[in-house]
């Protein structure tokens, strides 16, 4: 029996356990992000990580980037990331570091790992460097997850359901205001549901609200937006999960 499970662990951390393998995704367990303080704890303490077989960074954005988080990472721990980004993770951390450019694939344990193209750029401070990102298909057995950390939505996304059949799109749904600065750069909660659609995934999870106040809108109002749209029409492929909350796919 195939197993597939995923815990929220808040903004865009989770937790993805596909048959023995388990990979965290963007992991901040910071109380903070620049000047932005943590609003809600993260959904596992980090001294409490399961043995992870893999750590999936999309874009150096501090809050999708947190180099103080990785202190609760070992270091035998492989790292992957956007090609272009990996002399900047050198700087900061020992762990294995694998760049994969969008198109190609590496395989890590029992688990491959395709990079897919995001319409996002990444960078720190200085907005000039590290600017690569990707997001990434993770498979084993048959199943899939789809991550972009962040994205706009476009035309990619039919592209990746053109090549992997998707069984979970995790999709990021806030800081899509200002919209005329934001909108190409993220997605607001009904493009996210466009997007699950674009994508045919068999399930969609929301994630990138309620953590940080990192945009305009109130940290809560994407998932009152996402909650609002699902009143009024059935997507039941839609699955919210709580920080903390896990969603279990056997098959």
């Amino acid at each position: 029996m195939s197993k597939l499970k995923i815990t929220s662990v808040g903004h865009a951390t989770h937790l993805i356990e596909m048959d023995g393998d388990i990979v965290l995704t963007d992991p901040n367990f910071s109380k903070k992000v620049l000047f932005a303080k943590r609003l809600k704890e993260p959904g596992i303490r980090p001294e409490n990580l399961p043995p992870l077989t893999l750590v999936a960074i999309t874009h150096a954005h501090y809050s999708h980037l947190d180099f103080f988080s990785f202190k609760y990472i070992p270091l035998s721990v492989p790292v992957v990331a956007p090609r272009g980004l990996g002399k900047l993770l050198q700087k900061f951390l020992r762990n294995p570091i694998l760049e994969i450019a969008p198109g190609d694939a590496h395989t890590v344990g029992g688990l491959k790992v395709y990079a897919v193209p995001v319409k996002h750029h990444g960078f720190r401070l200085s907005g000039l460097r590290y600017r690569a990102a990707a997001g990434f298909v993770f498979e084993k057995n048959g199943r899939t997850v789809f991550f972009p950390g962040d994205t706009a939505y476009g035309g990619h996304l039919k592209k990746i359901a053109s090549l992997h059949k998707i069984d979970v799109a995790l999709l990021p749904i806030g800081s899509y205001a200002p919209a005329f600065f934001m909108k190409r750069r993220h997605m607001n909660p009904s493009e996210a549901l466009d997007a699950s659609l674009d994508l045919k995934a068999g399930t969609m999870i929301p994630y990138h609200y309620g953590v940080f106040h990192l945009s305009k809108e109130d940290p809560e109002a994407p998932i009152e937006w996402m909650r609002n749209i699902l009143k009024e029409k059935s997507y039941p492929h839609v699955k919210i999960l709580d920080i903390g909350e896990n969603l279990l796919l056997e098959n």
